[in-house]
């Protein structure tokens, strides 16, 4: 399990406990009260916030942590324009994710693209999808592209993890850019 896949189950584990035991307590503190009324309502209300958007989180860890076919399972679910406008983007990177996984590459560019231009909002976020876009892109030849995107993720990129796999793709493309072209007398 890397490191990534531990902090996700942690902060679930944490939001969980959270959301369950936080009313409880309060309801012991003030028993006697009528004031147990107000943290009841807002555990209830935690407790409805957190089963909303619930699945789209669970799906979007699946993705993460490599499970396709749970996370796919899971977003086939969701109607993305009924999501709030702070979901909708993560189903986007979730659902580009999954194609990804699914050797959709062409799916998982249009799902980054539509992930980036809805708003993603956490900056690792940001850099991984940029660094997947450029990684697309200079497959298929378009180095302006891919250098725009590898600038851009270069500049939204806060995770150590995410910063080893873009310097690790940047290495690869000065390596190219070293070597002499080659060229064949037969053609395949």
């Amino acid at each position: 399990m890397d490191i990534r896949t531990f902090w996700v189950k942690y902060q679930q584990l944490l939001t969980g406990l959270i959301y369950v035991l936080g009313p409880l307590l309060c309801i012991v503190y003030v028993n006697d009260s009528l004031f147990f009324l107000l943290p009841l309502a807002f555990g209830i209300f935690l407790i409805i916030r957190f089963f909303r958007g619930g699945p789209l989180s669970t799906a979007f860890c699946y993705a993460k942590s490599g499970n396709i076919d749970a996370a796919k399972r899971i977003l086939s679910t969701f109607d993305p324009s009924r999501l709030s406008d702070q979901k909708r983007p993560y189903f986007y990177f979730a659902q580009a994710m999954v194609d990804e996984g699914l050797n959709r590459s062409t799916a998982a560019v249009e799902n980054f693209k539509h992930a980036l231009y809805e708003g993603l909002l956490h900056q690792d976020d940001q850099a991984y999808a940029h660094l997947q876009l450029a990684k697309f892109y200079h497959l298929h030849g378009n180095e302006t592209d891919s250098l725009d995107h590898l600038r851009l993720a270069n500049r939204a990129v806060d995770a150590a993890v995410i910063k080893a796999q873009i310097s690790e793709f940047e290495e690869s493309l000065t390596m190219l850019k070293s070597e002499p072209k080659r060229t064949f007398l037969f053609s395949e």
